[in-house]
């Protein structure tokens, strides 16, 4: 889904305007781009730094397509954007979560709300969609620093993912109706008997865990066990969709042989390296097996590139960026909701759970 036009063109979260700026003359898009970049991997208040920056800059620059074109150019310079990211510009839905961030700047800075904040843009982003289901003012503000010191340090995406999830269920509950949606990218929550008529995909990302591995290397009295426990993987998906496994290399056996049949494919078109490998044992380095989707194409880093650097690992964002045309995703084995995805979570990712005896 393509972020809100309105927000890119200056509109505050509030729906007022932005402060109007002076004009673009004597600002230098490239210069803009490197003081972003020399922000965003330092602090949490330098990255909001960056964001109001981004959020500035792109209000500034309006529709001069040339400026904005070298404005991007200078952000994949700086490591802050991927190359099929600022391909989509306005559309990118990185950039709208770096712009909402800026504008929520004042809130993020709040010292009961800045102690819990680590560097990450995607952390920062979900506390914003969380606050925006909170009551307005200070009563909101309250609020969101109660379930911040709830979580007992340094919060993380899935909590807070797990917290907006909470909300919108007791409000749902309390209404008897189902709470509206949040005012950014929609975040979608679906059984799995919800997915097996009508609806296709062109994306399907698969994060198992531990635990989903263990029940597919499992040995079953019947052949047919994880076809009729698992969703109709095969079935939801475009014929020429792309398929994404996030694992380890030492679960490269169960995902090639089980998990990739049950999704319809008979091998992987490539198995990407997350990031460098520590050290020479590359057993239990992260990797990304994927399948050529013959509609999209997917985007490979450049001059054998990693798909991360440091930190965890993002894997519907690196999804996403390995397929950025796709448009309609289904994640399943997620570990919570994801922006811009269909999810299927934890017990939600299977119809039934396979008895091993």
């Amino acid at each position: 889904m393509s972020p809100p036009v309105a927000v890119l063109h200056g509109k505050t979260s509030s729906g007022d305007a932005a402060p109007a700026t002076t004009g673009h003359a004597d600002l230098n898009p490239a210069a803009e781009a490197s003081l972003v970049a020399a922000d965003w991997h330092r602090s949490a208040e330098s990255l909001i730094l960056a964001c109001v920056r981004i959020k500035d800059d792109l209000t500034a620059f309006g529709q001069d397509q040339t400026l904005l074109e070298a404005f991007l150019a200078g952000l994949v310079d700086g490591s802050v954007l991927s190359r099929s990211e600022a391909k989509l510009g306005r559309r990118a839905p990185k950039l709208f979560k770096l712009v909402k961030i800026g504008e929520h700047a004042d809130l993020l800075r709040r010292k009961e709300i800045s102690d819990f904040l680590p560097p990450s843009y995607s952390t920062m982003y979900q506390l914003v969609v969380l606050f925006e289901q909170l009551q307005k003012g200070e009563q909101g503000i309250k609020e969101l620093a109660r379930i911040l010191a709830a979580g007992q340090g340094e919060i993380s995406r899935e909590y807070l993912s797990e917290q907006t999830h909470r909300l919108k269920q007791k409000r749902s509950g309390a209404k008897g109706v189902s709470t509206a949606p949040v005012r950014s990218e929609p975040i979608v929550e679906v059984k799995p008997g919800e997915l097996t008529e009508g609806e296709r995909f062109d994306l399907l990302l698969l994060t198992p865990s531990k635990q989903d591995l263990r029940l597919l290397r499992a040995d079953y009295t019947e052949a047919s066990t994880l076809q009729r426990c698992l969703p109709p993987l095969s079935k939801l998906i475009d014929p020429g969709a792309a398929i994404i496994i996030a694992a380890r290399v030492s679960d490269l056996p169960v995902i090639v042989n089980i998990l990739l049949p049950l999704c319809g494919s008979s091998r992987p078109s490539h198995i990407l390296l997350a990031r460098q490998p520590a050290s020479p044992d590359v057993t239990d380095a992260e990797v990304f097996v994927t399948t050529e989707s013959t509609e999209l194409g997917l985007s490979l880093p450049e001059d054998g590139g990693w798909l991360d650097h440091a930190g965890p690992i993002d894997a519907p964002a690196v999804a996403a960026r390995l397929c950025p045309a796709a448009s309609r995703k289904l994640h399943v084995f997620a570990a919570a909701q994801a922006d811009g995805w269909r999810c299927l979570v934890g017990d939600d990712s299977g119809i039934e759970k396979p008895s091993i005896r």
